[in-house]
């Protein structure tokens, strides 16, 4: 199964939108291997379509959330500096997720893309468009663009902040609420919930580097669905804004991604005495 020539939807070189690329026909594989699958097209950008579509694009109305047509769209940028938005993105499982440009031809594409519920009958629930990143990243001109194209009731939102930092945290504060709204979306595949039900703590937090060198580490953890990924920075601090949402959450476990150069043990211990001591003045405070 391939899915463009890396993984999720970051794949491709730049361009405008090219009309999504078919399912290729089979070709024959050795061993147990019986059928292979391309979702891509000639850029980033459709192949984020095909994923969706691929995802998305065949379900039904279900009681199962795990099935059921998403009722949100998010929308990120493709350019390279903003990639690592979409890899923190990755546990959005409650809808798609596009690449887009600030740009009215391309933005224009995609929301005709998602509007064109004949072809994919699972859009035809969306009701809201959510921007991934800053301004600077998804303008509101172009957020505006892709709702538009939708229907004149479908909403706006942004998750993002001022930097990846902000953005990673905004994602994950997200994450968080909506799994204390039981929102079986954010569940894990076996069916476990993401939250202590008993204390509201995250079960898990990942930490992932957030320099650009470095995205492709939280990029394949758009497959994890247990917690969401906080960026730290390239020398291993962690940034304020993501030390305040573990005092918040009190994770029960930290894991890291990538080898100990790219995010190493002692960022991890940092976090676990962020929340040690965070937990140790809200011991006090209750007594």
């Amino acid at each position: 199964f391939v899915i463009g020539a890396a993984s999720v939807a970051l794949v491709a070189g730049m361009g405008g939108v090219a009309a999504p690329a078919a399912v290729a026909t089979d070709i024959a594989n050795p061993g147990f291997v019986n059928k292979l699958v391309r979702l891509g097209g000639m850029d980033r950008v459709s192949t984020s379509l095909q994923v969706a579509a691929y995802e998305f694009g065949s379900r039904v109305e279900t009681t199962d959330p795990r099935g059921a047509r998403p009722e949100v769209l998010y929308v990120t940028s493709y350019a390279d500096g903003n990639l690592v938005d979409a890899a923190s993105a990755g546990m959005l499982t409650d809808g798609p997720i596009a690449f887009v440009s600030n740009n009215s031809y391309v933005a224009e594409a995609v929301g005709k893309f998602f509007a064109d519920t004949k072809t994919n009958s699972g859009f035809a629930a969306i009701k809201k468009v959510v921007a991934i990143g800053g301004e600077g990243a998804v303008s509101d001109a172009t957020l505006k663009a892709v709702a538009k194209q939708l229907g004149a009731n479908v909403a706006t939102g942004r998750l993002g902040g001022k930097d990846r930092y902000e953005t990673s945290v905004a994602i994950a504060e997200h994450i968080y609420s909506q799994a204390l709204l039981k929102d079986n979306f954010y569940e894990d595949r076996a069916g476990d919930r993401i939250t202590n039900l008993a204390t509201s703590n995250l079960i898990r937090a990942y930490l992932a580097n957030g320099a650009d060198s470095h995205v492709v580490d939280s990029m394949v953890a758009g497959t994890l669905d247990n917690g969401p990924v906080l960026l730290v920075q390239p020398d291993g601090k962690i940034p304020e804004v993501a030390a305040e949402f573990i005092k918040k959450t009190l994770p029960e476990q930290f894991a890291a991604l990538g080898g100990a150069p790219t995010v190493s043990d002692a960022t991890v211990q940092e976090a676990w005495l962020i929340k040690t001591l965070a937990n140790k003045w809200d011991t006090s405070s209750d007594i």
